[in-house]
């Protein structure tokens, strides 16, 4: 099985995510405001939350494609 990790802006990550070029996301989120910035892309409709835990301040969501692919 091989993995490929895609690191990029919005624009970047909107069109991996349109075309349908993944099988998990991974979401990091925190309170702390940073200002500025661009929103980061929605997690598509559909998609499967498998794991949704806690680390120290960070919330990790992951979600897969199971159903959306």
């Amino acid at each position: 099985r091989s993995s490929l990790l895609v690191e990029g802006g919005r624009a970047v990550l909107d069109q991996w995510l349109a075309a349908g070029y993944w099988d998990e996301i991974r979401v990091l989120e925190n309170e702390q405001i940073l200002g500025g910035g661009l929103k980061a892309p929605q997690v598509p409709a559909g998609a499967v939350l498998e794991e949704d835990y806690q680390v120290i301040r960070d919330r990790v969501t992951v979600w897969n494609a199971k159903i959306c692919n």
